[in-house]
């Protein structure tokens, strides 16, 4: 398999797997922690909180996924 499409494949599942995990701590984790946080969504949250709560979680995806796949994304 191409680098290329190694590299593309991880950006792109790990940018919808930060998004997944960031929608399941708004909707699981925090009305669990904030008891007064219950019953919110995303839209609550805010759009760029979400994003930049997304961002810092995908590239935790991206780490494990460039050595999983071998991408070459991160030096070795």
């Amino acid at each position: 398999m191409s680098t290329l499409i190694k590299r593309t494949i991880v950006w792109g599942l790990s940018l919808v797997l930060g998004f997944i995990l960031t929608w399941a701590m708004v909707v699981f984790f925090f009305p669990i922690a904030i008891p007064q946080e219950a019953g919110k969504g995303l839209a609550d949250y805010g759009l760029m909180l979400t994003i930049l709560t997304a961002i810092p979680l995908s590239l935790i995806f991206v780490t494990w996924l460039d050595y999983l796949l071998d991408a070459n994304i991160l030096p070795k």
